[in-house]
């Protein structure tokens, strides 16, 4: 995004907030660094995934954050890394709800102050 931490990209509340950004061409993926916020609006804390989607939509996934990692109200900064490296255009960051949450009972707000897209060589 902007570097600048006083500005964000809110998203929710909803039951999976996401957020995606296009890195203009392919590029081989291998993590991401995030400054974060989770808001659960009392439900249980789920889980931040990290995908990479090529032009045709086909998505692979990078990379999870634990909610145990994640801690509310707190901005958090993560650096995830993918299993291993990715080729895509589009890197997604999503917000799952937790196994015991029921898609319409949990609601989470996201909140993104930055996303840095950490690419490989080919």
């Amino acid at each position: 995004m902007d570097g600048d931490l006083n500005t964000r990209s809110e998203l929710g509340p909803n039951s999976n907030p996401w957020w995606r950004v296009d890195l203009g061409r392919d590029g081989l993926v291998t993590g991401a660094r995030l400054a974060l916020n989770v808001m659960s609006h009392g439900s249980d804390p789920g889980v931040v995934k990290i995908k990479v989607e090529n032009v045709t939509g086909d998505t692979v996934k990078c990379a999870s954050i634990d909610e145990d990692v994640v801690n509310e109200p707190l901005v958090n900064h993560v650096v995830t890394y993918c299993d291993a490296p990715l080729l895509g255009r589009y890197v997604r960051v999503e917000m799952m709800a937790a196994n015991i949450c029921s898609i319409l009972a949990c609601q989470f707000s996201m909140f993104l102050y930055e996303v840095d897209v950490i690419l490989g060589k080919k």
